[in-house]
């Protein structure tokens, strides 16, 4: 077993492999509510909420205003994914542009909006781990001497 672990392939493909899980279940968990966590500058006078809910993370900036929460979002921990999904669905939110799932929004001047579905962290890491633990290392071949030709 220790043997498996030998090099640092594998133990990259081990933490990669458990980053994967834990956005999984952030994922699972955004399905049935959703979380919300809001760090304030008050140097700066900046404010940044991260949100989880409606199978998407969600970062809001909201730069030089004395406001204390992005988004109008309620000061709370728990949510329903609902509320989130209303708060994105908001009409004066400009949104600048989308990629498969991904988005960025501007509210107004200084609020800034990035919204990334789970699965797409999810799958890379998924992908990344499994090609670490699955993908046998090469061995290095050792260098064949040459010997002068005698005449």
């Amino acid at each position: 077993m220790y043997e498996f672990f030998k090099g640092w392939r594998r133990k990259i493909g081990v933490v990669t492999l458990m980053m994967a899980c834990v956005f999984m279940a952030g994922w699972v968990r955004s399905q049935f509510c959703g979380d919300v966590v809001t760090f304030n500058d008050n140097v700066q006078r900046s404010c940044g909420t991260l949100a989880s809910g409606d199978n998407v993370l969600l970062f809001a900036l909201t730069l030089n205003s004395d406001l204390h929460v992005v988004l109008r979002l309620p000061d709370v921990l728990v949510m329903t994914p609902n509320e989130i999904r209303d708060e994105l669905d908001q009409e004066d939110i400009q949104w600048s542009w989308r990629l498969f799932g991904i988005r960025h929004g501007v509210q107004s001047e200084q609020n800034r909006i990035w919204v990334v579905p789970y699965w797409i962290i999810v799958f890379p890491l998924t992908l990344f781990s499994a090609y670490l633990l699955l993908v046998k290392p090469q061995v290095a071949k050792p260098k064949e001497t040459i010997e002068p030709d005698r005449a």
